[in-house]
């Protein structure tokens, strides 16, 4: 369940990479990872969109 195909990233824009990449390298250098409150709906509403199947909230 889950899980991502690095293959996919043959079909995304050069502009959305680049943002994958961005974040990628955020995470990998992060100790601590604090998920904030601040952006919780749009987490969900996301994880709605693409998962419509994953119990949240």
């Amino acid at each position: 369940m889950g899980g991502f195909d690095l293959t996919d990233l043959a079909n995304v824009d050069r502009e959305v990479a680049d943002g994958m990449a961005t974040v990628f390298t955020f995470l990998a250098r992060e100790d601590d990872l604090v998920h904030s409150d601040a952006y919780k709906p749009e987490i969900i509403q996301i994880i709605r969109r693409w998962r419509p199947n994953v119990e949240i909230d």
